[in-house]
Protein backbone atom coordinates (compact mmCIF):
# COMPACT_ATOMS: atom_id res chain seq x y z
CA UNK A 1 0.00 0.00 0.00
CA UNK A 2 2.30 2.84 -1.34
CA UNK A 3 -0.43 4.96 -1.90
CA UNK A 4 -1.09 4.86 2.44
CA UNK A 5 2.29 5.19 3.45
CA UNK A 6 2.03 9.07 2.42
CA UNK A 7 0.39 11.18 4.99
CA UNK A 8 -0.21 13.91 1.79
CA UNK A 9 -2.31 11.19 0.15
CA UNK A 10 -4.61 11.28 3.58
CA UNK A 11 -4.77 15.25 3.99
CA UNK A 12 -8.41 16.31 5.24
CA UNK A 13 -9.90 12.89 4.77
CA UNK A 14 -9.72 13.01 8.71
CA UNK A 15 -12.72 15.90 8.60
CA UNK A 16 -14.36 13.49 5.90
CA UNK A 17 -14.77 10.24 7.40
CA UNK A 18 -16.14 9.06 10.52
CA UNK A 19 -14.25 6.82 12.68
CA UNK A 20 -11.23 7.72 10.55
CA UNK A 21 -8.69 6.06 12.80
CA UNK A 22 -10.65 3.12 12.96
CA UNK A 23 -11.50 2.41 9.72
CA UNK A 24 -7.58 3.47 8.49
CA UNK A 25 -6.43 0.83 10.38
CA UNK A 26 -8.94 -1.90 9.09
CA UNK A 27 -7.90 -0.93 5.88
CA UNK A 28 -4.17 -1.23 6.81
CA UNK A 29 -5.15 -4.37 8.77
CA UNK A 30 -3.45 -2.83 11.73
CA UNK A 31 -4.08 -3.34 15.78
CA UNK A 32 -5.08 -0.85 17.69
CA UNK A 33 -2.46 0.65 19.45
CA UNK A 34 -5.05 1.83 22.65
CA UNK A 35 -7.06 -1.33 23.73
CA UNK A 36 -8.89 1.26 25.83
CA UNK A 37 -10.21 3.34 22.16
CA UNK A 38 -11.18 -0.13 20.89
CA UNK A 39 -13.34 -0.99 23.46
CA UNK A 40 -15.49 2.30 22.99
CA UNK A 41 -15.69 1.20 19.28
CA UNK A 42 -18.60 1.69 17.93
CA UNK A 43 -20.41 -1.25 15.97
CA UNK A 44 -17.87 -2.61 13.15
CA UNK A 45 -20.65 -2.42 10.44
CA UNK A 46 -19.97 1.47 11.26
CA UNK A 47 -15.98 0.84 10.71
CA UNK A 48 -16.32 -1.07 7.44
CA UNK A 49 -18.66 1.44 6.21
CA UNK A 50 -15.87 4.05 7.05
CA UNK A 51 -13.62 1.87 5.71
CA UNK A 52 -14.74 1.55 2.19
CA UNK A 53 -15.20 5.50 1.76
CA UNK A 54 -12.04 6.19 2.87
CA UNK A 55 -10.55 3.56 0.66
CA UNK A 56 -13.15 4.92 -2.34
CA UNK A 57 -11.38 8.37 -1.19
CA UNK A 58 -7.97 7.72 -1.13
CA UNK A 59 -8.64 5.89 -4.88
CA UNK A 60 -9.90 9.03 -5.53
CA UNK A 61 -6.48 10.39 -5.02
CA UNK A 62 -4.42 7.76 -6.70
CA UNK A 63 -5.37 7.79 -10.12
CA UNK A 64 -4.83 11.14 -10.42
CA UNK A 65 -1.37 10.37 -9.81
CA UNK A 66 1.20 9.64 -12.33
CA UNK A 67 1.23 5.45 -11.44
CA UNK A 68 -2.79 5.81 -10.83
CA UNK A 69 -2.41 7.37 -14.34
CA UNK A 70 -0.19 4.47 -15.71
CA UNK A 71 -2.20 1.71 -14.22
CA UNK A 72 -6.11 3.18 -15.49
CA UNK A 73 -4.06 3.89 -18.90
CA UNK A 74 -3.23 -0.27 -18.68
CA UNK A 75 -7.18 -1.03 -17.69
CA UNK A 76 -7.60 1.61 -21.20
CA UNK A 77 -6.36 -0.19 -23.66
CA UNK A 78 -8.03 -3.64 -22.61
CA UNK A 79 -11.33 -2.21 -22.93
CA UNK A 80 -11.70 -3.06 -19.25
CA UNK A 81 -14.40 -0.13 -18.77
CA UNK A 82 -16.51 -0.73 -21.48
CA UNK A 83 -17.41 1.28 -24.67
CA UNK A 84 -19.51 4.42 -25.82
CA UNK A 85 -22.93 2.66 -26.58
CA UNK A 86 -23.31 4.95 -29.63
CA UNK A 87 -23.08 3.48 -33.41
CA UNK A 88 -21.30 6.09 -35.05
CA UNK A 89 -18.77 6.13 -31.85
CA UNK A 90 -17.17 2.90 -33.35
CA UNK A 91 -17.03 1.41 -29.97
CA UNK A 92 -14.57 3.72 -28.44
CA UNK A 93 -13.16 2.84 -25.08
CA UNK A 94 -14.78 4.70 -22.00
CA UNK A 95 -13.00 5.59 -18.64
CA UNK A 96 -15.56 5.90 -15.26
CA UNK A 97 -15.77 9.42 -13.71
CA UNK A 98 -17.74 10.69 -11.10
CA UNK A 99 -20.15 14.04 -11.30
CA UNK A 100 -19.31 15.12 -7.92
CA UNK A 101 -16.02 14.89 -6.05
CA UNK A 102 -18.52 14.61 -2.61
CA UNK A 103 -19.10 11.00 -1.76
CA UNK A 104 -22.96 9.97 -1.67
CA UNK A 105 -24.26 11.69 -3.90
CA UNK A 106 -24.27 9.62 -7.54
CA UNK A 107 -22.94 6.09 -8.54
CA UNK A 108 -19.91 6.60 -11.10
CA UNK A 109 -20.51 6.81 -14.64
CA UNK A 110 -18.82 6.12 -18.05
CA UNK A 111 -17.14 9.21 -20.22
CA UNK A 112 -17.23 8.66 -24.20
CA UNK A 113 -13.71 10.81 -25.31
CA UNK A 114 -15.63 10.78 -28.84
CA UNK A 115 -19.06 11.84 -28.60
CA UNK A 116 -18.18 13.67 -25.25
CA UNK A 117 -20.73 12.40 -23.28
CA UNK A 118 -21.46 10.47 -20.05
CA UNK A 119 -23.50 7.49 -19.68
CA UNK A 120 -24.87 5.20 -16.93
CA UNK A 121 -22.55 1.80 -16.90
CA UNK A 122 -24.87 -1.04 -18.26
CA UNK A 123 -23.13 -3.49 -15.73
CA UNK A 124 -24.51 -3.54 -12.43
CA UNK A 125 -21.84 -4.35 -10.57
CA UNK A 126 -20.31 -1.08 -11.69
CA UNK A 127 -23.50 1.04 -10.91
CA UNK A 128 -23.16 0.43 -6.98
CA UNK A 129 -20.17 2.53 -7.17
CA UNK A 130 -19.85 6.09 -5.44
CA UNK A 131 -19.25 8.32 -8.40
CA UNK A 132 -16.58 10.28 -6.04
CA UNK A 133 -14.47 7.14 -5.61
CA UNK A 134 -12.96 8.71 -9.73
CA UNK A 135 -13.92 11.89 -9.35
CA UNK A 136 -14.38 14.79 -11.78
CA UNK A 137 -10.70 15.59 -12.58
CA UNK A 138 -9.95 11.97 -13.95
CA UNK A 139 -11.19 11.82 -17.17
CA UNK A 140 -10.15 15.15 -18.25
CA UNK A 141 -6.19 14.72 -16.99
CA UNK A 142 -6.14 11.01 -18.13
CA UNK A 143 -6.43 12.61 -21.84
CA UNK A 144 -4.50 15.11 -21.39
CA UNK A 145 -1.90 12.82 -20.10
CA UNK A 146 -2.35 10.14 -22.96
CA UNK A 147 -3.41 12.41 -25.93
CA UNK A 148 -2.82 9.13 -28.21
CA UNK A 149 -5.90 7.58 -26.35
CA UNK A 150 -8.23 10.91 -27.65
CA UNK A 151 -10.01 9.88 -31.05
CA UNK A 152 -9.52 11.62 -33.64
CA UNK A 153 -12.58 14.50 -34.68
CA UNK A 154 -15.38 12.56 -35.92
CA UNK A 155 -17.89 13.92 -38.63
CA UNK A 156 -20.14 11.09 -37.54
CA UNK A 157 -20.81 12.35 -34.49
CA UNK A 158 -21.99 15.81 -35.87
CA UNK A 159 -24.66 13.84 -38.33
CA UNK A 160 -26.00 11.88 -35.85
CA UNK A 161 -26.80 15.33 -33.57
CA UNK A 162 -28.44 16.52 -36.88
CA UNK A 163 -30.51 13.53 -37.33
CA UNK A 164 -31.29 13.56 -33.38
CA UNK A 165 -32.39 17.25 -33.14
CA UNK A 166 -34.51 16.85 -36.51
CA UNK A 167 -33.88 19.59 -39.39
CA UNK A 168 -31.05 22.04 -38.69
CA UNK A 169 -31.59 25.48 -39.95
CA UNK A 170 -28.29 26.16 -42.46
CA UNK A 171 -26.77 29.10 -40.35
CA UNK A 172 -26.21 26.59 -37.24
CA UNK A 173 -25.25 23.48 -39.67
CA UNK A 174 -22.42 25.77 -40.97
CA UNK A 175 -21.46 27.17 -37.15
CA UNK A 176 -21.61 23.17 -36.12
CA UNK A 177 -19.03 22.70 -39.30
CA UNK A 178 -17.23 26.03 -38.18
CA UNK A 179 -16.89 24.78 -34.68
CA UNK A 180 -15.86 21.06 -35.57
CA UNK A 181 -13.32 22.03 -37.92
CA UNK A 182 -11.38 24.44 -35.48
CA UNK A 183 -11.72 22.24 -32.31
CA UNK A 184 -8.15 21.08 -32.92
CA UNK A 185 -6.67 24.19 -34.00
CA UNK A 186 -4.38 26.36 -31.78
CA UNK A 187 -6.57 28.44 -29.49
CA UNK A 188 -4.07 32.10 -31.17
CA UNK A 189 -4.69 30.66 -34.84
CA UNK A 190 -8.09 32.49 -34.90
CA UNK A 191 -11.08 34.05 -32.94
CA UNK A 192 -13.26 32.66 -31.30
CA UNK A 193 -16.70 32.30 -32.74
Amino acid sequence: MVVLSYNFNLTGLNTLIPFYKEALEMILDVDSENTDEHMRAPDQNIIESSAELLYGLIHQRYIVSRAGLHAMAEKFEMGHFGHCPRVYCNSTSVVPCGRSDLPGLETVKLFCPNCLDIYVPPNSRFQNIDGAFFGTTFPHLFFQTYPEYKPSISRPRMSWLRKFLGKVDSEKENLLDEKNDNRGKNKNDDEYL
